[in-house]
């Protein structure tokens, strides 16, 4: 990838640049630019040419940076990070680090550009465009959970808006059980994957997709009303920066759930909170159920009233939307 990757770099700033000058900087020939860029292409690189014209990318790209997030991480993320790693291309960040939880005893962190098998919530197929996005999985062991697991990805859900407004200034709100929203449009979403016991010892896998800069096509992919960072006022968002506070984050409040659970963050939880209050559409298989939202309770799950009073959802394979 090391080539790949140093074209990458010369291609990012959008501007257009021939094969020849590209060649020289490569130290390769006219020929084997064409097969890198060819390659990159393969990989889902919008690399757009015409007779003559060289090579451009469709806009800037800041580029992800190992550096620049470690640069960003406090001493107590880079002591308890084993790696943070960054990746051109894989199939699913959540997927790489899974393959390898056998063999890490501490946190870890891959980022990458793209994704050619990203995943979302119920197996759907999150849309992960070069460098339009910010893709990063956590790898966490937990020693102990005497809470267990319950309200985890409603934590990293709090995680990622604190670290989305500290670095942006955009105060994203949360819709139960695993999306960050801004005026009831997805922003961002987060994936849980367990590997071992709920009670602990066990290890999972946090996967954080988080809309940044998407292409202007971006809208015949994705089945629900979404936004970016760049549309709301944030043009291309430092995604380095951005992960850095993301994983400072984590390093604040997944220690204190190992220890406390959800309660601990209800409170903070609920001020995000976009549902509560709201009249809402909660689809359970086959089975459709209307009412109000009442916000979590102490183990994450939603309170809802129906015909039979206040009752508590877990997520499971239980969506939510809001009645229109």
């Amino acid at each position: 990838m090391g080539r790949l990757n140093s074209l990458l770099r010369l291609l990012a700033d959008g501007r257009q640049h021939s094969g020849q000058t590209l060649g020289e900087s490569l130290g390769v020939s006219r020929a084997a630019v064409w097969k890198l860029v060819a390659r990159l292409r393969d990989l889902g690189v919008d690399i757009q040419s015409g007779a003559g014209a060289g090579y451009h990318l469709p806009r800037p790209v800041i580029l992800l940076n190992a550096e620049d997030i470690h640069r960003g991480l406090t001493g107590d993320a880079r002591g308890r990070f084993d790696a943070v790693d960054v990746a051109l291309t894989v199939g699913s960040t959540n997927q790489e680090l899974l393959a390898i939880a056998d063999t890490v005893h501490r946190p870890r962190a891959l980022l990458a550009e793209t994704q050619s098998a990203g995943r979302g919530r119920r197996g759907r197929e999150w849309y992960s465009p070069f460098g339009a996005s910010l893709y990063l999985s956590v790898l966490w062991p937990f020693e102990e959970l005497g809470h267990g697991l319950s309200g985890l990805s409603l934590v990293a859900g709090l995680a990622v808006a604190d670290a989305i407004e500290r670095t942006t200034g955009i105060a994203a709100g949360l819709k139960w059980p695993n999306d960050i929203v801004y005026q009831d449009r997805k922003l961002a979403g987060i994936l849980v994957e367990l590997i071992g016991e709920p009670q602990g010892p066990c290890k999972v896998v946090i996967g954080i997709g988080i809309n940044c800069e998407l292409p202007p096509t971006a809208g015949a992919a994705i089945d629900q009303p979404w936004v970016d960072l760049a549309s709301l006022g944030t043009s291309s968002p430092d995604r380095s920066a951005l992960a850095a506070a993301i994983l400072n984050r984590c390093c604040e409040m997944l220690p204190e759930f190992a220890d406390s659970g959800f309660a601990a963050f209800r409170e903070r939880w609920g001020e995000r909170d976009s549902l509560k209050g709201r009249e809402v559409r909660l689809l359970a298989g086959s089975q459709v159920h209307g009412g109000t939202v009442h916000g979590v309770d102490d183990g994450g799950a939603l309170l809802m009233d129906d015909s039979h009073g206040i009752v508590s959802w877990v997520s499971g394979e239980v969506s939510v939307r809001l009645s229109t």
